[in-house]
């Protein structure tokens, strides 16, 4: 599995139930103060849900989920991926400008492989707006549809001239292309919350790890 994939997997149904049982630690500090203040037994969850294990057992399935809802989160950060993980895969990359190369064929059936800006959109679409030759040369398209990833698309450029546009996920620079740089997002910080939430769960669940008529 390549990072691309696990970047749009922790970005789909898994990031929103690692946030939905992120809220699972109001109901368990709120217990914990009842225990502080009134001596109530804490129930966590997973006491609830996997009431047929053992104590232990329910103990470390719980810990072991609360790490994969940290992992999903970490690997659905366009800033791990982009700057921890070092990814140059365009699908990975937030709205922008970006300089990649391209395939171009032209209306004699001749190929070639250039350097473009491409500008993304809605995380999933894509315009080319230009090309670029070795000689100075460009090729300029405007107000052509949008391309998926994985798909060609005839262009005509500014000489009314047709192309057969290829997108591909080779990074480049050129000098006439200056790039979005990916930065840390509000996005970012509400996926660090998030964690924080989850490991203040794996903290409280090893602090409570005790048996039953200890708690």
């Amino acid at each position: 599995m390549d990072l691309h994939s696990l970047y749009f997997g922790a970005n789909g149904w898994l990031l929103v139930v690692a946030i939905l049982s992120s809220l699972s630690s109001v109901y368990v500090f709120g217990a914990i103060y009842g225990k502080v203040k009134y001596g109530k037994e804490i129930q966590f969850a997973s006491d609830v849900l996997l009431e047929r294990l053992s104590r232990d057992t329910r103990k470390i399935v719980a810990i072991l989920f609360h790490l994969l809802m940290i992992v999903i989160l970490i690997f659905g950060s366009n800033y791990f991926i982009v700057h921890i993980c070092r990814s140059t895969d365009i699908r990975c990359m937030p709205e922008g400008t970006y300089c990649y190369y391209v395939k171009a064929t032209n209306e004699k059936d001749k190929t070639y492989t250039l350097p473009a800006k491409i500008k993304k959109y809605n995380l999933s679409e894509y315009y080319v707006e230009n090309v670029y030759f070795d000689n100075g040369g460009y090729l300029y398209f405007d107000g052509g549809d949008a391309f998926e990833f994985d798909e060609s698309q005839r262009e005509y450029d500014q000489n009314s001239h047709q192309w057969e546009i290829e997108l591909t996920n080779y990074k480049t620079t050129h000098k006439k292309v200056t790039e979005t740089q990916s930065k840390w997002s509000l996005d970012d910080t509400f996926r660090v919350f998030i964690m924080s939430l989850h490991l203040l769960m794996i903290i409280t669940h090893l602090l409570y790890w005790k048996p039953k008529d200890d708690i």
